[in-house]
This record gives C-alpha cells, sequence and structure tokens, in this order.
C-alpha cells in the first residue's frame, strides 16, 4: 500500500502540494511571504513515525536556494521566533491533517522558477483506522 501522508494547499485533501507556488515573489519584494499549509494523511488512515518519536519536516534543497529562507511553524505567530532553516516536530502519530506554516525570506530570491527543494518527513509507516 502507498503511503498517504503528503502535503496539501487546503484543509479538504483536494489540492495537493506537487510544486511549491508562492505568489507575490519579486525583486521589490522586501518582507517574507507566509502561507499555510496541511500535512496528513488521507481520511481513514493513521500516519505514525517508525521510532515513535515526533514526526519532523523539514526544508532540503539540491538548487539555489538555500533552506535557510525558509521557516516552518505550527501556526503564523509562531514563524517570527521559528529558527531559519530548522525543522519542527509533529505528532508521532496524525489521524487527520495539520496545518502548518511555511515562511520564505524572497530578499535574496531572484523572480523565476527554483528547483530542487522539498519539505521531507522523518520516516512513516500508515495503518487504516
Amino acid at each position: 500500500m502507498a503511503l498517504t501522508f503528503a502535503l496539501y494547499y487546503d484543509a479538504a485533501r483536494t489540492q495537493p502540494v506537487t510544486q511549491l507556488a508562492l505568489a507575490g515573489i519579486n525583486d521589490a519584494l522586501a518582507s517574507p511571504l507566509q502561507q499555510r499549509l496541511y500535512v496528513g494523511p488521507a481520511a481513514g488512515m493513521r500516519t505514525m513515525s517508525t521510532d515513535g518519536q515526533p514526526i519532523r519536516l523539514s526544508v532540503v534543497s539540491t538548487g539555489d536556494v538555500q533552506p535557510s529562507a525558509f521557516r516552518l511553524a505550527l501556526s503564523q505567530v509562531d514563524l517570527s521566533s521559528a529558527v531559519p532553516g530548522a525543522d519542527i516536530a509533529l505528532p508521532a502519530q496524525l489521524d487527520d491533517l495539520v496545518a502548518i506554516w511555511l515562511q520564505v525570506d524572497c530578499s535574496h530570491i531572484t523572480t523565476g522558477s527554483h528547483g530542487g527543494l522539498t519539505i521531507t518527513s522523518t520516516e512513516v509507516k500508515e495503518v487504516a483506522l
């Protein structure tokens, strides 16, 4: 069975994030962009960490944008104190979606497409509820 644990733009799970699209990035953008995303399993599924520890999400880059341009948090308020490039911890077991916040510091990102960025998790397994 394939894992259903995924990242979504909406809480209804109708818009999976297959490519992160951020509106508003341009050369004059001085303030960071913030976007709420949702992460979790499909309805009727339970996602669990394989080691019983919290599920951790992190930004990984193999391209020209460094992970330090990103902040992850569980609430919009927490973005201001989140460490750039640091991962966040989710519960060790998820039966539904969790809202997360992503902040992008665009001051050193040029307008255009940038590849090689992913949001990854620690190893998980799933079971049907």
